[in-house]
């Protein structure tokens, strides 16, 4: 690994697309190919693309943190990033019965 992930942090019932690029974090100091997996979600869905970028997709209405290591292989050699905590902030919903936050749902009357 060559520089530490930033912690996300994020609104619930969103997807936080491109949120970095691995290739910005590991290299392989040969030049090698590095194959990419991770480890720790539970309810945040992780993806990797073709271009090594990965987005951060939580399950409908959740919110809360979760933990989640890269890991970088070359074939021969194993490297791990940092511990990344995963942030998905609490939004006020429409029709939940109650008003909150920034709500508006035409402001509310619990909804």
């Amino acid at each position: 690994m060559i520089k530490s992930i930033s912690n996300q942090t994020w609104n619930e019932d969103t997807t936080l697309a491109n949120a970095f690029d691995l290739d910005s974090h590991f290299v392989d100091a040969t030049g090698d190919r590095l194959n990419y997996s991770f480890s720790g979600n539970q309810t945040i869905r992780v993806s990797i693309d073709t271009a090594n970028n990965v987005s951060l997709i939580p399950i409908e209405n959740w919110f809360g943190t979760e933990h989640v290591v890269f890991s970088a292989y070359d074939g021969n050699v194993t490297a791990y990033s940092n511990n990344i905590t995963l942030i998905v902030l609490n939004t006020p919903d429409c029709g939940d019965g109650s008003c909150g936050g920034n709500e508006s749902c035409s402001s509310c009357s619990a909804d």
